[in-house]
């Protein structure tokens, strides 16, 4: 009997440990099945994020390439102040991280030359009929100088630029007569019966020059860039001239001298334009063409003397616009340095000034002994030469 109450006991027991058992299983398979879940909405929310994060991505890159669009658009496009648009040019000025500051200066090796120096013809034979030769000044091969100061602004990529050229020359002949001839002064008409027997003449020539310029550089093409210029010009050419001639009538030495003075200063405006033609980064064949109309005004006097004795004093003041031209040809080296701070350049070049109708000296001639001719010589003056320039921008 106790036996068969102990097996029934047992039975509950085991009946007990089993459901037991059977219910903790079921809890255990619920929470992994909850922890799956779990687990599966978790990797859902992250895919989901990713593909968020992956669309952020694309807008980021869409909203900087458009970025990056639009800073390019305004490099190359423009509004006018009339209201209209178009493509922008490229600046063709050095890009640097600097001040924007510039400085350059020239050497010159020029020479000058003039109309209307003539002043003696050396004969073989006396007489009102004679052959020979002419004699007139020829300036020397002489040095100087130019700087130049600029400012490149922000305004549209515009430089504002001072400039001043100063040049000094001379020119000295002298010629005697040959055996049996004369020489016969220019600015001296001889009577009958004066034989010359020696002539000289010099001529002193002070240039100044100046202008105030708004210039800007930008490229037509990627080799091939033009700089245009606009200028208020300013200048003071100073000359002096001396002529002497020596003679004897029969026996009687005598002498003739004539002094004069072409004083001008003008001013007024300069265009020009400057072009250059870029072998590779650093090398460059330029150019440069300009014209100026100065309004300025002739101070001319005039002396003359006979054995010592003035028979001629003039003053003489007048007002013209003088015309000039400029012309210049030449090769150039430039780079950047020092992490684009700095420039430097580098440029020999062929150069030509012309002014028309500079030279204003007066020419006395005395026709009779009761006749003077006074004649206006009306001509050019020209300067050409070598100009070695260097410039920094800092």
């Amino acid at each position: 009997m106790r036996l068969m109450n102990f097996g029934r006991t047992m039975e509950k027991s085991t009946y007990f440990l089993v459901t037991l058992f059977s219910l903790a299983l079921g809890a255990v398979r619920a929470d992994e099945a909850a922890l799956d879940s779990e687990s599966t909405a978790s990797n859902e929310q992250v895919a989901s994020l990713r593909k968020q994060s992956k669309g952020l991505d694309v807008v980021s890159g869409q909203t900087h390439r458009i970025t990056t669009l639009e800073q390019q658009m305004q490099e190359v496009y423009t509004d006018t102040v009339r209201d209209t648009f178009g493509a922008k040019v490229a600046s063709a000025r050095p890009q640097l991280d600097s001040y924007h500051l510039y400085v350059s200066g020239d050497v010159l090796f020029w020479q000058a030359f003039e109309g209307g120096n003539d002043y003696a013809c050396s004969t073989s034979t006396q007489g009102p009929n004679f052959q020979g030769s002419s004699h007139w000044l020829n300036f020397d091969w002489a040095w100087g100088y130019r700087t130049e100061f600029g400012y490149r602004t922000s305004h549209d990529s515009w430089d504002l630029a001072l400039h001043y050229t100063w040049f000094y020359d001379k020119a000295d002949s002298h010629v005697g007569a040959p055996a049996g001839g004369e020489v016969v002064p220019l600015f001296y008409q001889f009577f009958s019966g004066n034989v010359g027997t020696f002539s000289k003449s010099s001529l002193r020539l002070h240039f100044y020059d100046g202008d105030l310029a708004l210039q800007k550089s930008y490229f037509l093409s990627s080799e091939f860039s033009l700089t245009s210029l606009a200028a208020l010009r300013t200048t003071w050419i100073a000359q002096k001239a001396h002529a002497f001639a020596q003679f004897a009538t029969g026996d009687i030495p005598g002498t003739i001298s004539q002094m004069g003075h072409n004083h001008f200063w003008g001013i007024g405006p300069k265009v020009g334009i400057a072009p250059k033609w870029f072998i590779d980064r650093n090398w460059n064949v330029f150019g440069q063409f300009a014209g100026s109309l100065l309004y300025g005004e002739f101070e001319v006097r005039a002396k003359a003397l006979e054995n010592g004795s003035i028979t001629v004093h003039l003053d003489d003041k007048i007002h013209q616009i003088v015309p000039t031209a400029q012309a210049t040809i030449g090769f150039g080296w430039e780079m950047n340095a020092f992490c684009d701070h700095y420039h430097f350049a580098v440029n020999v070049a062929y150069e030509m000034q012309y002014w028309w109708r500079q030279n204003q000296l007066i020419s006395y001639l005395p026709a009779s002994a009761s006749t003077t001719i006074l004649k206006r010589m009306g001509d050019d003056l020209g300067l050409h030469g070598l100009t070695i320039n260097a410039s920094f921008d800092f």
